[in-house]
């Protein structure tokens, strides 16, 4: 019984191990200064919980002008304690929704009346306070 409890607990310490990091077929790409690889690559983080590592990337493909991200990047500034930013957040998801992002549209909308037929989330109420400011 020891022997079989012993060789589960191997099975699963390397199933593990070797555990991509998440986004990880994106890296390379962009790396290579793919804004849409970083993009990728930001929600991935930001969906694993790594507010930090998520905020570079996104920062990264905001600045080669993908619209996602500065959306994105909205998010981050409103959830991320270290770098809680409402102004900053609210101008981000106006160009986001400017240049087309559906999600930036949804932040940049929030608290102004407008309806998107659900619920506000948590963020949203965060930008309806920022806009507030």
């Amino acid at each position: 019984m020891k022997q079989l409890l012993a060789l589960m607990f191997l099975i699963t310490f390397f199933a593990h191990a070797a555990a991509p990091e998440p986004g990880s077929q994106y890296l390379k790409a962009a790396e290579g200064g793919d804004r849409r690889a970083q993009y990728y690559l930001a929600d991935s983080w930001f969906s694993s919980g790594d507010l930090g590592k998520a905020e570079y990337w996104a920062q990264k493909a905001a600045d080669n002008g993908d619209a996602d991200a500065c959306a994105l990047l909205a998010q981050i500034k409103i959830t991320n304690p270290v770098s809680l930013d409402y102004p900053g957040a609210k101008r981000l998801a106006e160009k986001a929704a400017k240049a087309g992002s559906k999600a930036g549209g949804n932040y940049a909308g929030a608290g102004s009346g407008q309806r998107s037929g659900r619920t506000p989330g948590l963020s949203e109420s965060h930008l309806a306070a920022a806009k507030r400011l």
